[in-house]
């Protein structure tokens, strides 16, 4: 709807004490001055075109509204990150000092395992060479007992011999 004429603005000052309604001035300033007639097309592509417009200014708030939410939910994401970062990290170093103790232990019980396994072996030598040794004594004190056994029933045959004369 175009603006109306200056010639509308004119006749509603009061110029005189002839004063004339409004609606009837309306109506005749739209009959003897009517508007352009529009081509439809050019009033749906001004429509649409204040509508685009529209739709830009809240695409843009909604961008900026966006960009503002995105900044105000990555500090605190950004915060979070650098503790479990620094977390991670002691993590890390506690995690090395463990195996750096745990090769260290294993190097302990690997060097006990083969001095003890050393020591047995020579106390296992040592256990043999006794028991050789016992089983050298044993044999020996079998034959001391046989060679007593057969003097003492040599005597005692001696004796009845002697006995019997």
């Amino acid at each position: 709807v175009a603006a109306p004429s200056f010639a509308l603005a004119a006749k509603l000052r009061p110029v005189s004490s002839s004063f004339v309604p409004l609606h009837q001035l309306v109506k005749h300033e739209l009959y003897h001055h009517p508007p352009p007639r529009l081509h439809p097309m050019t009033a749906l592509a001004t429509t649409a075109k204040a509508l685009i417009d529209t739709r830009k200014i809240g695409a843009e708030s909604a961008k900026a509204a966006l960009n503002k939410m995105m900044t105000d939910r990555q500090k605190p994401v950004e915060a979070k990150l650098a503790g479990m970062r620094k977390a991670s990290s002691a993590a890390q170093a506690a995690h090395a000092n463990v195996e750096k103790d745990h090769a260290l232990r294993m190097q302990q019980l690997t060097q006990t395992i083969d001095t003890q396994g050393k020591t047995v072996k020579a106390k296992t030598e040592e256990a043999n060479k006794l028991a050789d040794e016992l089983l050298r004594e044993e044999s020996q004190l079998k034959e001391l007992k046989t060679t007593y056994e057969k003097l003492k029933t040599a005597a005692v045959t001696k004796d009845t011999k002697t006995a019997a004369k």
